[in-house]
């Protein structure tokens, strides 16, 4: 009832403190980007909402460390795509075909060399094989589109095209031929 809207229910990450920046949710499994303090603690994980009730919690299914913390999620098939917030590689798939075994199968650099402290990802967006990607206010484009119509094998000719905004690149929506941003 969204005009008294309640809290069903709550979960927290492990070790405590750790920021959620961004969920995705799919059949009731829930998909959750983090920005750890530490970048030894886990950035992603996976909670199960499916039996959830109001004495019930989602429970934590898994988690994974892909690096420095991440900034978005979407996921689409049996990948999760995901915006991480590094200089050395913006753009990560991660296998959740076993839910409760995540993988990391690839790191993706946009400028390669990591030649800009701020060419890190800030949000993303799965659409029709591309995924349509964010970054922080740079000295290249904020937003870069990148075919993954073959996710594992990435390469520079990937990036099908990129736009300077010249500002932060906060959230994205496609539909279509455009992206809101």
């Amino acid at each position: 009832d969204w005009s008294h809207p309640t809290t069903l229910n709550s979960v927290d990450t492990a070790p405590a403190g750790i920021k959620g920046v961004d969920l995705d949710v799919v059949n009731k499994i829930v998909y959750m980007a983090t920005d750890p303090s530490s970048a030894s603690d886990p950035d992603f994980f996976i909670f199960d909402a499916r039996n959830t009730t109001v004495t019930i919690p989602p429970v934590r299914v898994s988690s994974l460390n892909t690096g420095p913390g991440l900034a978005g999620i979407d996921v689409a098939g049996s990948y999760a795509y995901v915006a991480n917030d590094s200089k050395n590689g913006q753009l990560q798939i991660i296998d959740i075909s076993t839910i409760a075994a995540p993988s990391l199968k690839t790191t993706f650099n946009i400028a390669p060399g990591g030649v800009d402290n701020d060419t890190v990802g800030t949000s993303i967006y799965y659409y029709d094989s591309k995924i349509y990607l964010g970054l922080k206010k740079n000295t290249h484009a904020e937003l870069y589109v990148i075919d993954v119509s073959d996710p594992l094998n990435l390469s520079p000719s990937s990036i099908k095209g990129r736009y300077e905004v010249d500002t932060t690149i906060n959230a994205i929506y496609v539909r279509g031929k455009y992206a809101y941003i």
